[in-house]
């Protein structure tokens, strides 16, 4: 990635990896903007890990060490990394999704980019002026850049 963001959402599972949580936290928090009070949320906190770990007691003490240095991390550079803990809701998908049907909620869209075209939607972002959202199809491909097979 070039460039530096205001906000990060982090979907990575790392409990896969050989990386410690302080060191994806680090390379994250990288590519904030400084000074900016940017966000960087994870969606893989180590709760559970450290109390499957250590038990509730050491692993909630882990996790509470952990938390701290997240904050410490960020606040250097005027930022904030976050941990975001979620479970899914079909009934409320569900009801969103009938809103959308019933164009009783319409999304205001800017534009449309296939994935791999995604320096043009950051640059279009960049440029300012923009009115709704600007989306990128993570399962379109651009057909110009698409290579077909013989």
């Amino acid at each position: 990635l070039k460039g530096r963001f205001d906000f990060l959402l982090d979907c990575g599972d790392y409990e896969k990896t050989d990386k410690q949580h302080q060191e994806v936290v680090s390379e994250g928090t990288h590519y904030l903007k400084p000074y900016s009070k940017s966000v960087y949320v994870t969606l893989s906190p180590p709760i559970l890990r450290n109390t499957d770990k250590n038990g509730i007691v050491l692993g909630g003490a882990e996790t509470a060490v952990l938390a701290f240095q997240d904050t410490l991390l960020s606040l250097k550079s005027f930022n904030s990394a976050r941990w975001a803990v979620f479970l899914p809701n079909k009934q409320a998908l569900d009801y969103i999704t009938g809103l959308y049907a019933e164009q009783a909620l319409t999304p205001q869209v800017h534009s449309v980019h296939p994935f791999d075209c995604i320096q043009k939607a950051y640059e279009e972002l960049q440029g300012g002026s923009v009115r709704g959202k600007i989306i990128v199809d993570v399962a379109k491909q651009d057909e110009r850049t698409t290579r077909k097979e013989p």
